[in-house]
């Protein structure tokens, strides 16, 4: 059972339909609707690997580094954990008790899996732009 986290994120009607159209995109059928907090913290992950890819010196550490994938995740937990604003993400709870924090990890793993993937074997998927 996975626990609803609640969040008060107020978006306008792009933010939504481009929300919304991110989740078809990835569904693939099983997915269940994330929390705000949830796709919140994708949308970070992917800034994060799209700034890391997108410098030399940070895409060759990484892909230098034994284990890409563990050293994204932890990069991104401790970008999140050194932001007070994100930091109150990772501070919510459900209506259980379950820390939000303890979630984080598997989210930013199955990001990092869906981002490295090679170009012939992700699906058609247009990137939002990055400024």
């Amino acid at each position: 059972m996975n626990p609803v986290f609640e969040s008060r994120v107020e978006s306008n009607e792009d933010e939504i339909e481009a929300k919304e159209e991110f989740l078809r995109l990835i569904t693939r059928g099983g997915l269940i609707k994330p929390s705000d907090a949830l796709f919140i913290v994708c949308c970070h992950s992917w800034l994060l690997y799209h700034k890391i890819i997108n410098s030399d010196t940070s895409k060759n550490l990484l892909l230098a580094s034994n284990n890409s994938r563990a050293t994204f995740i932890e990069v991104f937990i401790q970008k999140l954990d050194h932001n007070e604003s994100s930091r109150k993400l990772l501070d919510i709870k459900c209506k259980k008790k379950h820390p939000f924090k303890n979630h984080v990890k598997k989210a930013a793993q199955t990001m990092f899996n869906l981002f490295a993937k090679k170009p012939h074997q992700r699906q058609e998927f247009h990137y939002p732009p990055v400024s």
